[in-house]
């Protein structure tokens, strides 16, 4: 999973969609988001046009590249970065003394029905340094251990 060049990203910060045309861009509304006390931000991309036959059949009009989602609430977050297939990979904590509570665990649970196992709850500053990374390295960090999910 490599981060592209694209035309267009599109960068959700909780319920607003950001359409934005370059990585600067979306790293200056990044790093004002990540300022709150809570939140969820999404990036994804488009990718180009889909041809008429899945557009027709499909409705879709572009290819939609996916590339991380973040949650955090207070001190805690979890991050999921997605390759090609948009196939989840969760970030696991190298912390294994960080206490959250099941009622935060439930606000950065990625709209799931269960609260965020411990074993994904990370810092807030982890998650940043993860995003930084992210950029920086121009795909998911190799330094991090993750979870493959689906």
């Amino acid at each position: 999973m490599e981060l592209q060049n694209h035309d267009r990203y599109i960068l959700s910060i909780g319920d607003r969609d950001l359409e934005l045309d370059n990585l600067k861009d979306v790293e200056e509304k990044l790093t004002e988001a990540l300022k709150n006390n809570s939140g969820k931000v999404t990036l994804v991309a488009d990718a180009g046009s889909r041809p008429w036959w899945q557009r027709f059949f499909l409705g879709a009009k572009v290819y939609v590249r996916m590339y991380f989602t973040c949650e955090w609430f207070d001190n805690a977050s979890g991050v999921i970065f997605y390759d090609d297939a948009a196939s989840e990979y969760r970030v696991v904590s190298e912390l294994s003394s960080i206490d959250v509570s099941r009622d935060v665990r439930e606000k950065i649970s990625f709209d799931e029905l269960q609260p965020l196992d411990l074993k994904y709850c990370l810092s807030k500053e982890q998650c940043i340094e993860a995003i930084s990374r992210f950029f920086e390295e121009g795909e998911k960090p190799k330094a991090l251990t993750y979870d493959f999910v689906r």
